[in-house]
């Protein structure tokens, strides 16, 4: 389960975890548009929730298709409850999670993203947090990273996004990978 995934990784110190705008586009079931599908190169910069010293940096490119509904991340089997709104020039949501990992100890996942688009930029502000009940509960702490994502549109969206070489959407073939 996501709770035991993040047990495992707090106590490794391995960073979280995070989730791409594709991702929250998928947990919330909107449709990618138009204006945000292509090929994009992510550039991440990663804080700890109020601490200005870099924890990390990441380069990635994804592919976003024009209407792909796409499967949520797993959090094992745990249904994830997102709001927010996606227009051609902002995103602005909010996916919660929570579970018992152990008697009388609860994590809850939230994650947020902000971000505008203008032209084929776009800037985003990611935020996740897990948050234990009680405090402390199966020996872990609270952890809150903030991530910075300058994205740039290095491609349209390519002609094949309408072509699955699968059946099913490019977002489920994609997130059977991921």
């Amino acid at each position: 389960s996501f709770a035991m995934a993040h047990a495992a990784s707090a106590s490794t110190a391995a960073p979280l975890v995070r989730p791409s705008l594709g991702d929250a586009l998928r947990s919330a079931g909107v449709t990618i548009p138009a204006a945000w599908a292509g090929i994009w190169a992510n550039a991440d910069t990663t804080r700890d929730c109020g601490n200005p010293t870099i924890t990390g940096t990441d380069a990635s490119v994804d592919t976003l298709c024009t209407g792909d509904e796409i499967l949520p991340p797993d959090t094992g089997g745990f249904p994830l409850d997102c709001t927010g709104t996606v227009d051609d020039d902002n995103v602005n949501m909010t996916c919660t999670v929570s579970q018992e990992i152990i008697p009388g100890c609860d994590v809850a996942l939230s994650y947020s993203f902000v971000g505008t688009r203008t032209g084929e930029t776009a800037v985003l502000t990611t935020t996740m947090s897990f948050t234990y009940t009680p405090p402390g509960c199966a020996f872990q702490p609270d952890t809150c990273e903030v991530t910075e994502t300058t994205a740039t549109r290095i491609g349209p969206e390519p002609a094949s996004c309408g072509t699955p070489v699968e059946a099913g959407s490019w977002g489920q073939i994609k997130a059977r990978y991921r």
